[in-house]
């Protein structure tokens, strides 16, 4: 079980069974991740939550960056990284093998095989 609790000593997020990891807090949220059973086999699956254990992006991906930059964080669905933004929305489509984070408006993709640069909107940068 996972939980949070304040430099205080309080709980913000109480101990739970669904939580496994619970990742550093950037601002108001933070990367985790739970278990669940898909076709009698167990998954780990990532989403957001806030400081209440709240979920703000759904656990449905296989993996995920710990913070957003630019407003986006990378998040692997069907074995493929894309970005979302903060709601959960799918800004730049999961396509990529591999991606790093945004820094100054640019990220890294690695699109079958060759490493290229996108901008927050998916654009190829020159």
């Amino acid at each position: 079980q996972y939980g949070v609790i304040d430099r205080n000593g309080l709980f913000t997020v109480p101990f739970s069974l669904r939580l496994v990891d619970i990742y550093d807090f950037q601002g108001d949220m933070a990367l985790s991740a739970q278990f669940n059973m898909m076709d009698a086999r167990i998954k780990k699956q990532f989403g957001f939550i806030d400081k209440k254990g709240n979920t703000l992006v759904p656990f449905l991906y296989q993996d995920g960056h710990r913070e957003f930059s630019n407003g986006l964080a990378g998040m692997k669905f069907n074995g493929l990284w894309g970005f979302i933004n903060k709601q959960g929305e799918m800004i730049i489509p999961f396509l990529y093998d591999s991606v790093s984070v945004f820094s100054l408006g640019m990220a890294h993709v690695d699109y079958k095989g060759q490493i290229i640069t996108i901008d927050n909107h998916g654009r190829t940068i020159k």
